[in-house]
């Protein structure tokens, strides 16, 4: 799982280098807790995750200011973020993400247009359909620019593990800050 979850952020970071229906964002919704909550502190941003969430920055990427990835308990689900020192077109980076998942792991996922992730506005989508495994998932891709900083999201898990993975994306949306 774990492999498939990453492979699917992969084939997303691919397309990352330089309108339909849309709402005005998404919450996620669950009741569990797990762990204890801890506060990463780093020069370009903040966040705090779930003490049984772990960290994975061991991917090296050019153009990239910072990134990093968090994964579930079981490895049921993960977010990554990218943080660029340059600002980007938010709704054509979008697209080229969207396009990449949808012609590699997601290919009859539907999508919903999202404008806000946490306090942040951007370009956003949620995608549904089943992933390259044929397990009914979720993926969330946000977007979000300034004239000096970009950063984008996203996070990813098959439905059978939502109610696992969804209060660790809770906290993770509702922590993140940029310092920029």
């Amino acid at each position: 799982m774990r492999h498939t979850l990453f492979i699917l952020t992969v084939a997303l970071l691919v397309s990352c280098n330089n309108n339909a229906d849309k709402t005005s964002g998404h919450h996620l919704v669950a009741e569990k807790t797990s762990g204890t909550k801890l506060l990463i502190d780093r020069p370009t941003y903040s966040v705090e995750r779930f003490s049984d969430w772990t960290i994975d920055s061991s991917i090296k990427l050019e153009n990239v200011k910072t990134h990093f990835t968090l994964h579930s308990p079981l490895e049921s689900g993960l977010i990554t973020v990218f943080i660029f020192d340059h600002s980007q077109d938010e709704k054509e980076s979008l697209e080229r993400h969207i396009k990449a998942q949808l012609n590699k792991s997601m290919p009859n996922g539907v999508v919903k247009y999202i404008t806000n992730w946490g306090n942040y506005k951007g370009q956003g989508a949620i995608i549904k359909g089943n992933n390259t495994a044929n397990m009914p998932s979720k993926l969330v891709i946000f977007v979000s620019s300034t004239e000096e900083s970009s950063f984008i999201i996203t996070s990813v898990y098959a439905n059978e593990y939502e109610d696992q993975v969804l209060p660790g994306l809770n906290v993770i949306e509702s922590s993140f800050k940029m310092k920029y």
